[in-house]
């Protein structure tokens, strides 16, 4: 680890487009999952408490550093809930680096994202006005 950070740290010294490259990266969160299939549930509601709009949808994406992200799949919610299913592969990598883009959920127009994904249980993520990503609670009862 402490090699990888000296690499890191000379690099970005040198080459100041490693350290913007580096943040972009991060920019969008992420879970990683293995390729394979994978489905997840959940709910979606605003934060102020009003119904979600009638064409809510919520996307699933593949970050992809190197070409950029790729869209898997694409869901409208139904009284805010949602089960997405997807088999994927990312040749040549072993793993899929997963998000949930949410689109016109409580305003028209508004994107916000959430890099929290989970398996075998119930995610709600809500959705407030001024933040970029939204809020996400685990419910491992479904």
């Amino acid at each position: 680890m402490q090699s990888f950070l000296l690499v890191f740290v000379v690099a970005t010294t040198f080459f100041p487009i490693v350290a913007s490259i580096v943040a972009l990266d991060f920019a969008t969160p992420y879970t990683s999952f293995p390729i394979g299939c994978h489905t997840f549930e959940g709910k979606i509601s605003c934060g102020n408490g009003n119904p979600i709009l009638s064409d809510a949808k919520i996307t699933l994406f593949d970050k992809d550093f190197i070409t950029g992200d790729d869209k898997l799949v694409e869901d409208t919610p139904h009284g805010g809930v949602f089960v997405i299913h997807k088999c994927a592969t990312d040749f040549p990598t072993p793993n899929l680096e997963l998000y949930f883009q949410f689109v016109n959920i409580c305003q028209k127009g508004d994107k916000k994202q959430s890099g929290i994904l989970k398996e075998n249980a119930f995610m709600e993520y809500v959705i407030y006005d001024n933040e970029k990503f939204a809020h996400t609670a685990i419910n491992d009862n479904k």
